[in-house]
């Protein structure tokens, strides 16, 4: 589009407004409409979930280039001015460090321009036909502009960053450790020597993620530098790295209280278990990457946590479907959404987990005894039955409840729908 066009888009009495609201829906501008289906339409970016890296890359992507779109069809910005925004070249630079093809790059462009152009057209059309025809053109113009531009720039960035990438040693590592992931056979003492990390050894692996949407790669280094022990950093996208800290004569834990005392920067860190040699480098990533999962899903807060602490709240909530329903049935009026509920719920876990013990309940929560005596009358009473020590049962219940990843939450529904 000319900036000509530009400026008769913002100057044509409606137009312009109109465009401006229908791209200011909520479901377009947070990015959620096009990153639900690119995901679906294209298989090798993985599921449309809340928990998936490369999704929040794909949903911040969108979102920013809708936004973009928005301001040029409120201010007739000329588009030779228009760039990739931070978001989309995050998401480019993403898609190589993944072995992601260009191919990909380019249909999620394509993709996007048709999604929008089949959301632009049905609201538009709803509006009297002078007034919606003549918007439809202009957005029509606008959105084929657009994504011709920034899907050349894309198609720039992937390229330089290719290059870049596949000279680097981070590359070669890489290579390795995904081929370590998936199985392949590699010699080990090769695979040692090009990660310059003794895969024969006992590790413990690590997913650092970015909360802030920023690259981490400087931060997971300097991260694994003060954690003090050998590691090995192995970027996995831009705003996710994969660490993996010699275990040798420690145990998960200690690691996590050593990462939980260096000052977070904006980060997330999730651990496996202690796990030996090769098959060890695999299976603490998997638990990793599980304990990842959980802290996207709700299932903690904590800036750092062990696998071992989710791992059966993670084993029971496998089917979260039928994890609800047993939530629901054990609990009852007890599984409400309320703070004094949750309260209660807090105050009955601890205390199965405590043996039963009241003054070891009121120590954990910080709580008088007859407080907690008072908490579990009234629980008793919502769930009509007594609360005894070793009921497995309500335990696995509770913990579902307070990890909150049993009952799907309404934006995992409509990704599913």
């Amino acid at each position: 589009m000319t900036a000509a066009v530009n400026t008769r888009i913002g100057a044509r009495p409606g137009s312009g407004d109109v465009l401006l609201r229908a791209l200011e829906e909520d479901d377009v501008l947070s990015g959620r409409l096009l990153a639900r289906e690119i995901h679906r339409r294209i298989p090798d970016l993985g599921p449309a979930e809340r928990a998936s890296v490369l999704y929040n890359e794909t949903l911040a992507c969108c979102a920013a280039h809708v936004r973009q779109m928005a301001r040029i069809a409120e201010t007739g910005e000329p588009l030779t001015s228009v760039s990739v925004p931070d978001a989309g070249r995050e998401f480019t630079v993403g898609l190589v460090r993944r072995r992601i093809g260009l191919p990909v790059l380019m249909r999620t462009y394509r993709i996007g321009q048709n999604v929008l152009w089949g959301m632009l057209s049905e609201r538009l059309r709803l509006l009297t036909p002078a007034v919606g025809a003549q918007a439809l053109d202009d957005a029509t113009a606008l959105l084929l502009d657009y994504i011709d531009r920034v899907s050349s720039s894309a198609t720039e960035i992937y390229v330089g960053e290719q290059g870049r990438w596949h000279r680097s040693a981070a590359a070669v590592r890489a290579d390795v450790v995904r081929d370590l992931l998936d199985g392949v056979a590699v010699d080990v003492d090769v695979a040692s020597r090009r990660l310059g990390y003794e895969l024969r050894r006992r590790h413990v692996a690590a997913v650092v993620a970015s909360t802030s949407g920023r690259a981490v790669d400087a931060a997971v280094d300097d991260l694994a530098a003060q954690v003090g022990v050998t590691s090995l950093v192995v970027p996995s996208g831009t705003t996710e790295a994969w660490l993996w800290l010699a275990a040798d004569g420690r145990d998960d834990e200690e690691l996590a209280a050593r990462l939980a005392a260096i000052p977070p920067r904006g980060l997330r860190i999730a651990l496996g278990a202690v796990g030996d040699g090769r098959e060890g480098f695999r299976t603490s990533h998997e638990e990793a990457q599980e304990a990842r999962r959980m802290q996207e899903l709700g299932g903690s807060s904590a800036a750092v946590l062990p696998y071992r602490r989710i791992e059966l709240l993670s084993l029971l909530a496998a089917d979260r479907d039928r994890a609800a329903r047993f939530v629901a049935r054990e609990l009852g009026d007890l599984g409400r959404d309320d703070d004094g509920t949750e309260a209660l719920r807090e105050t009955v876990l601890a205390f199965l987990e405590h043996g039963g013990s009241h003054l070891a309940t009121a120590a954990q929560l910080a709580l008088h005894k007859n407080t907690v005596f008072s908490r579990i009358r009234r629980a008793e009473g919502v769930l009509g039955r007594p609360i005894m020590p070793g009921n497995a049962a309500l335990h696995a219940a509770l913990l579902l409840a307070d990890g909150a990843v049993a009952m799907p939450a309404a934006e995992d529904r409509a990704l599913a729908s």
